[in-house]
């Protein structure tokens, strides 16, 4: 019985590689979207979004994907926690462990004071895992709306077997939209392939003077939803979360024991601001002075440093996913059958290790800011 229960998990598992892999892409023949750094607009509010949400607020395909993540996390943590049990089901006994070994890491890196670093390194931690694996489920980046495409963006001629006045609309990947110069350009054979599928004439460029309107350069593809850290909008956001708590905690952390209220905090944020701005030794005689100077130089360039992380975080998830998420596509329109299994699989371990770098730097820049040297040692916490 065993046997044929593995039997039967396999053959399922094979026939839906072969669904995916083989009869899907001959159904839905896909085409290479638009490669646009910045997020296109599915929405506008007070104004028009067929002349690029001019004078409204422009609802991006990144804000909703990043609305979708943000719901899903928030619906997952109700459900568990609405009614947790002493002896945990699987659901809940998966996420505590899945917590657990965040809060692991969180201990490696910052010891007794993880509890206080644990909430931002893990909330981040959990955004970018969900952000990042949107790229692999089908239908994102893949399906929107279409509009004309303009300027030097590549265009494709409506599949002629869509219905006309049909909720859905595809476009013809045999038959992208070229000039007659391009077209002059190609083989025979690639000539041949076009007259078969029965692809329009060649278009001929505006001449000088004329309209981009007048020329017809076929269609192109918005997605409603475009994985979140695609967006460098939201990786900045989280780096700007990351500075944000980690100078508070910093100051924190300065704040003297027998000090309390506003007097304080205050002098909390002024011995946390002498780790960047250290005058100090710029007050002292004779050759002191020198080693002091070089303090101050010292200081001025780890508070360079504190903005410069801010770049790094940036750069560092946005260049990685949106390069995952461009090849995904360029692959799938090369090697459509199993080309793509091999892509989706390196980007499912790309996914989790930005997610865990992004944390764990998190808690390292934090931990580090918390860390109080010299004389002030003993007064902070």
């Amino acid at each position: 019985m065993n046997a044929i229960a593995r039997l039967i998990r396999w053959a399922v598992i094979v026939g839906l590689f072969v669904f995916l892999c083989g009869i899907l892409p001959r159904l839905f023949p896909t085409i290479l979207p638009t490669v646009s750094v910045e997020a296109e607009p599915v929405l506008c509010l007070g104004g028009d979004l067929a002349h690029h949400c001019e004078g409204g607020f422009a609802v991006t395909n990144s804000l909703v994907a990043t609305l979708i993540v943000d719901v899903a996390l928030i619906a997952i943590f109700l459900i568990i926690s609405r009614s947790p049990r002493l002896v945990p089901g699987r659901l809940q006994n998966f996420f505590e462990a899945f917590i657990e070994i965040l809060y692991g890491q969180a201990e490696q890196v910052a010891g007794k004071n993880a509890a206080r670093i644990f909430p931002v390194g893990a909330t981040i931690f959990l955004f970018v895992f969900f952000a990042n694996y949107m790229e692999l489920l089908p239908g994102v980046e893949s399906v929107g709306y279409v509009h004309h495409a303009e300027g030097d963006v590549q265009g494709y001629e409506l599949d002629p077997s869509t219905p006309e006045g049909s909720f859905l609309v595809f476009l013809n990947p045999r038959c992208p939209v070229i000039t007659q110069d391009a077209y002059d350009r190609l083989t025979p054979a690639a000539q041949q392939a076009r007259a078969e599928a029965g692809c329009r004439e060649p278009i001929h460029e505006a001449a000088e003077g004329e309209g981009e309107s007048e020329v017809d350069r076929g269609w192109t593809v918005v997605p409603t939803v475009r994985t979140a850290s695609t967006d460098i909008n939201v990786t900045l956001a989280l780096a700007l979360m990351v500075f944000i708590s980690t100078q508070v905690y910093g100051a924190i952390n300065h704040i003297p024991h027998d000090r309390k209220g506003v007097a304080g905090v205050l002098t909390g944020i002024k011995r946390y601001a002498n780790k960047f701005f250290n005058t100090g030794g710029l007050k002292k005689p004779g050759p002191a002075k020198i080693f002091g100077a070089i303090d101050w130089f010292a200081s001025l360039l780890e508070g360079l440093g504190e903005f410069v992380r801010i770049v790094s975080f940036t750069f560092r998830l946005f260049g990685n996913i949106f390069a995952g998420t461009v090849l995904i596509f360029v692959v799938m329109s090369l090697v459509p059958y199993v080309g793509p299994v091999a892509t989706l699989l390196l980007e499912t371990f790309v996914g989790l290790i930005q997610a865990y770098v992004f944390m764990m730097l998190a808690f390292v820049f934090m931990n580090a800011a918390a860390q109080v040297h010299g004389e002030h040692g003993e007064a902070g916490h």
